[in-house]
């Protein structure tokens, strides 16, 4: 079950518009004209494409640092960009701050996963209240990648 505290993004039924085109998998998604955004600190943005084909790039939005990680172990795609997106409280300004994230670490201690990310000034970004950079494994890095 998710807690409250995962979910990210919030909608209204009567705010859907039905897709075009049906699925031929039977599924018939539905876009929404906007999107209620709640319970964040931060989150992230990913400029990504698919590797399967030369499809044009797919811009994700990622809440929680778990479903970070599944992201960059998803073989099927190619992350072009990840940016930090932080809010006012924790940046200290009046806005939201878009930064670029160059290495993302996972620290696997006392079995549960833990992220701290690199910014691209090289200052670092814990997403765990008591994170040590003890047994940390670098699994993503903007090197890596193609800047557009």
């Amino acid at each position: 079950m998710i807690k409250f505290s995962e979910i990210m993004l919030v909608t209204l039924h009567e705010d859907n518009v039905p897709f075009r085109k049906s699925k031929e998998d039977g599924l018939r998604p539905k876009f929404w004209r906007y999107a209620y955004l709640v319970n964040c600190d931060y989150w992230f943005h990913a400029n990504c494409s698919s590797t399967k084909d030369d499809a044009r790039s797919i811009e994700i939005i990622i809440g929680a640092d778990d479903d970070l990680l599944s992201l960059i172990k998803n073989t099927d795609i190619k992350i072009n960009h990840i940016y930090l997106m932080n809010a006012t409280q924790t940046n200290g300004s009046r806005t939201w701050q878009k930064e670029v994230i160059k290495s993302v670490y996972q620290n696997n201690t006392e079995d549960v996963e833990k992220v701290t990310i690199e910014l691209n000034d090289g200052r670092l970004f814990s997403l765990s209240k008591k994170e040590s950079l003890i047994q940390i494994n670098k699994v993503y890095s903007s090197e890596n990648c193609e800047i557009e």
